[in-house]
């Protein structure tokens, strides 16, 4: 699981030694070090050839409650406009690249196919995603 909060960004796999724990690897010290404040984890691991350079280890729960808790606190009307309050010029510049790659893809992949709604109340991405894959 890939995840952007006002926390930092975050890539959140099972523990392969231990399937009720999540290893939450960043490549940000300081990203680590706020989730592991917000957590109550009192270490976590760097190395300097890995991917993600940074890994913290909880629980399953520990991590679901973690989520559940930013996705309760969304303040916000637009996510890169709140991200540029908290971060510094180069973190939006990742933002931003994110974002457009995602919108290029997504343009890419479904701009000219069009889209009949037979539930106009169900605008989910997945409910738009299976009626256009139909």
């Amino acid at each position: 699981m890939w995840i952007f909060t006002k926390d930092g960004f975050y890539s959140a796999v099972e523990d392969r030694r231990d399937s009720g724990r999540v290893v939450v690897r960043t490549r940000s010290k300081d990203d680590v070090i706020r989730l592991a404040k917000i957590l109550k984890v009192r270490a976590f691991r760097s190395s300097e050839t890995a991917d993600y350079p940074y890994r913290l280890y909880c629980s399953k729960t520990e991590w679901a409650s973690y989520v559940t808790d930013v996705a309760e606190e969304i303040d916000y009307d637009n996510f890169k406009g709140a991200m540029e309050k908290r971060f510094n010029v180069d973190r939006m510049d990742q933002l931003h690249s994110v974002w457009e790659v995602m919108a290029g893809w997504w343009q890419q992949s479904y701009k000219t196919e069009e889209v009949q709604y037979e539930d106009e109340e169900d605008y989910s991405i997945a409910a738009v995603l299976r009626r256009m894959r139909r």
